[in-house]
């Protein structure tokens, strides 16, 4: 999906009781997963991580952490401070006016079938105007969670090997001399020379038994 901003709504009360439906069908526990998780993605704004939220009154916000400036004590060059000019965490009124469009940010689990739920949020000089369902799907999510399921216990039981495995005199010995360097020196040269991911995992694989388990 690649990078996109998450908003949340000061009243998530409010935000599901004037939800323009129109002709979609959704169920009452389907909205009451969306308004109890209140945390939504979109793509319609900076796409830089940023979190966002709609007010009570519908201003659009944005957060935003205490900023510093320099300054010059006694005009003397040499001792340069650092000064707040906010302290904390804030949020900013963008004074946005136009359409936003929102997903939840989690999986709406509902008998057996994951539901699609797209928003609309139109806001007109500053305030929100308007939220529309525009677009609602479901689809069945039996493989979804199965493939879930079998993750959770494939890393359970790498874990319970991992354990196992360092209650062993002889391999804490191995782990500490030679697979732990060596491991820490494959991930500092993957993050320097991203292209050689393949060689080093390659290496690790022939030359560091048991590496995927440290």
């Amino acid at each position: 999906m690649g990078l996109f901003d998450t908003l949340t709504f000061e009243s998530s009360e409010k935000f599901a009781q004037n939800i323009d439906w129109g002709k979609n069908k959704v169920p009452s526990q389907v909205i009451v997963l969306i308004k109890d998780n209140n945390r939504f993605q979109t793509k319609s704004l900076d796409n830089f991580m940023m979190n966002y939220l709609v007010s009570v009154e519908g201003y659009l916000k944005s957060q935003h952490f205490e900023e510093y400036q320099y300054v010059n004590p006694d005009d003397r060059p040499i001792k340069m401070a650092v000064e707040a000019i906010r302290k904390g965490e804030y949020w900013m009124d963008e004074n946005f006016s136009g359409k936003i469009t929102i997903i939840p940010d989690i999986y709406i689990d509902f008998l057996d079938q994951d539901w699609f739920v797209e928003f609309e949020l139109s806001f007109k000089d500053g305030i929100l105007e308007k939220t529309t369902c525009v677009d609602c799907r479901t689809s069945d999510n039996a493989e979804r969670k199965q493939i879930q399921r079998d993750f959770i216990e494939n890393l359970l039981n790498k874990i319970a090997l991992r354990e196992k495995l360092m209650s062993n005199r002889f391999i804490k010995i191995y782990f500490k001399i030679y697979a732990a360097p060596i491991t820490r020196l494959a991930t500092k040269m993957c993050i320097k020379y991203p292209k050689s991911k393949k060689f080093i995992r390659f290496f690790l694989k022939t030359f560091v038994p048991l590496s995927k388990y440290f």
